[in-house]
């Protein structure tokens, strides 16, 4: 896991949330169920700045990514900097899509050119375009 992010399939994603929350979890058919729900995704993203969604891949596998930034622009900075080491690989949260390119989409910076090096998932796109307008701004100060 190199930026906070697992792709797993769901029982063990349901296995490892209640290991987290401890003995208050609910069933594991209940959490996965609950993950399931395209509305509780929503809320992940939008107020908890955590991705959770299915893969397209052949074994159905779940992708967790956390969308939180560094608080320290040197830091955001060095995370804009560094590339994985696959080119299948989003730029963000460094998960591989093999086979699956589509996923990824190439970035493109405020002129629409495509950033070379530089492919994102879909909610990763947010996350890098806020990071990066967190460099520009701690630069112009």
């Amino acid at each position: 896991m190199r930026y906070g992010a697992l792709k797993t399939d769901l029982p063990k994603l349901a296995e490892l949330l209640a290991y987290s929350i401890g003995e208050a979890a609910p069933s594991a058919d209940e959490l996965m169920r609950f993950m399931r729900l395209e509305s509780v995704q929503r809320e992940l993203e939008s107020r908890w700045d955590v991705w959770l969604e299915q893969s397209a891949d052949k074994a159905k596998t779940w992708r967790l990514v956390n969308l939180a930034m560094p608080a320290d622009p040197q830091r955001a900075a060095a995370r804009l900097k560094a590339r994985p080491q696959q080119a299948d690989s989003c730029t963000w949260c460094w998960l591989a899509e093999p086979g699956h390119r589509g996923v990824l989409q190439p970035y493109r910076d405020l002129n629409g050119r495509a950033v070379g090096g530089v492919h994102l998932h879909r909610a990763c796109k947010a996350a890098w375009t806020r990071l990066e307008n967190m460099v520009m701004r701690s630069d112009e100060k």
